[in-house]
């Protein structure tokens, strides 16, 4: 079994440790389990993390069922919810735990087990690396998804295709020279025609059809969230932690179409990129323009401090899981 943390583990001034799992929920962490839970980042099984700290497996097993359970430290598996139907040739992103399991086979992911349909350039780039690898033209409707990860500084891709691993993409470099890529050794076997619509926009549509109703219950869930938090404060506006990715894009969305009024901060580092910078300036003219955003939303834009941002990196190197530093001692500073 692998397991991941899902809580935050958090240092206190004296020393003390504990897992915080959201507000109110937390575990105090035993001064010798600390090292245990910093290998579970969802690469190690229980018996790689004995192996690697020299303790014994039933120790490790025993750290794992002291805070075991929902958002506190789960196997990878209950934390990865891509399943592959292959009778309908469709992918369902759903979580077990239900009387019935979801259909399909789950698909092994790394952390943070978070795939999205590529799109534009990088589909593009992905196509032609897997035609140049088979020596075949693939359908123009070929659906890929990717799924980032981050493991000992290093911060790659897996991609899957037709509901399997068909390539991993090792980032060594900034530049294309440097990227390293891992085929499955299984490639030639995959069917490449099996299920494909008439066009890539029929083929993602067809997916995002099939799990309408597993996103109308986390809309309908995270809604009743919101409304809980914003009710805790009234009259108050809500601030939103807004980096113009996936997740506050959603939420940006959630809130407008409830309703609800609130403030959007960014916080950059210094040295964002320069199309997050430019897209963040895009949200910003549409809150400007836009009647009902106006009407909705403020978004205060604070570019970061490049200089601390690479004194940072100087002093602490690569991004690691267990060390955010970007969020820690860029972003949080200027959040507070």
């Amino acid at each position: 079994m692998i397991p991941i943390v899902l809580g935050k583990i958090k240092e206190y001034p004296d020393g003390r440790h504990a897992m915080v799992a959201g507000e109110g929920n937390l575990r105090s962490i035993r001064p010798g389990d600390l090292p245990v839970l910093k290998q579970m980042t969802g690469f190690h099984s229980l018996a790689e993390i004995g192996e690697l700290l020299k303790r014994p497996a039933a120790e490790v097993e025993e750290v794992y069922g002291r805070y075991a359970g929902d958002q506190y430290v789960v196997p990878i598996e209950h934390w990865n919810k891509l399943r592959w139907d292959a009778e309908r040739g469709i992918y369902i992103n759903a979580k077990s735990g239900g009387i019935r399991e979801p259909a399909g086979e789950l698909i092994p992911l790394s952390p943070p087990c978070d795939p999205w349909f590529c799109v534009g350039e990088e589909r593009a780039w992905l196509k032609g690396v897997l035609e140049a690898r088979l020596k075949i033209k693939l359908p123009d409707a070929t659906l890929l998804l990717a799924n980032n990860g981050l493991k000992d500084g290093l911060f790659f891709w897996e991609v899957i295709a037709q509901g399997r691993f068909v390539l991993r993409v090792d980032f060594n470099g900034p530049k294309q020279a440097d990227w390293k890529l891992t085929f499955a050794q299984d490639l030639h076997t995959v069917d490449w025609t099996a299920g494909v619509a008439a066009s890539w926009e029929a083929e993602r549509d067809r997916h995002i059809h099939a799990n309408t109703a597993n996103l109308d219950a986390l809309v309908e869930e995270t809604q009743a969230f919101i409304r809980e938090i914003v009710s805790q404060s009234p009259g108050e506006l809500p601030l939103i932690y807004f980096s113009g990715g996936k997740e506050s894009m959603v939420v940006f969305d959630l809130f407008r179409k409830m309703g609800i009024r609130a403030q959007l901060l960014f916080a950059g580092t210094g040295m964002d990129f320069p199309e997050d910078e430019a897209f963040i300036k895009v949200i910003q003219e549409m809150i400007e323009t836009d009647p009902e955003c106006r009407r909705l939303f403020s978004l205060h834009i604070e570019p970061g401090d490049k200089p601390l941002a690479l004194a940072q990196f100087e002093k602490q190197g690569a991004l690691q899981l267990g060390n955010m530093w970007c969020r820690s001692a860029v972003k949080y500073p200027i959040r507070s």
